[in-house]
């Protein structure tokens, strides 16, 4: 039994480290494209470097000036990511143009990290 338990606890730890993303930015990059097409500034920016951030305090401020009339793609589709060491660069496409979204290692996790 005590076997059954510790095999079922591995499997969890497994599970929940495969699930943080910190293996592959692809899921944090489309988790981040997914927080702004719903406008969910907060979520998106936990998953933003810390360096970049307080970027998400600016494009909060300048959908809330046009009314909403800033819309996020929510129809984009990822195509893949290409990771060169601590740094990755995933594509996408959306509104039939491709897009591409820098990412970061920090402290050991992919997060996006937006450029001006």
């Amino acid at each position: 039994m005590k076997t059954l338990i510790n095999g079922l606890c591995f499997f969890m730890l497994s599970l929940l480290l495969v699930n943080c993303g910190g293996s592959s930015p692809e899921p944090v990059a489309e988790d981040f494209l997914t927080h702004l097409s719903k406008k969910e500034w907060m979520e998106a920016q936990a998953l933003m470097t810390k360096e970049t951030a307080p970027m998400m305090t600016i494009l909060q401020g300048m959908a809330g000036l046009a009314d909403e009339q800033i819309d996020f793609p929510s129809d984009f589709e990822m195509i893949g990511c290409e990771v060169d060491g601590e740094t990755a660069t995933c594509t996408y496409t959306a509104d039939g143009k491709t897009e591409t979204l820098n990412l970061k290692k920090e402290e050991g996790e992919w997060k996006v990290a937006l450029t001006k």
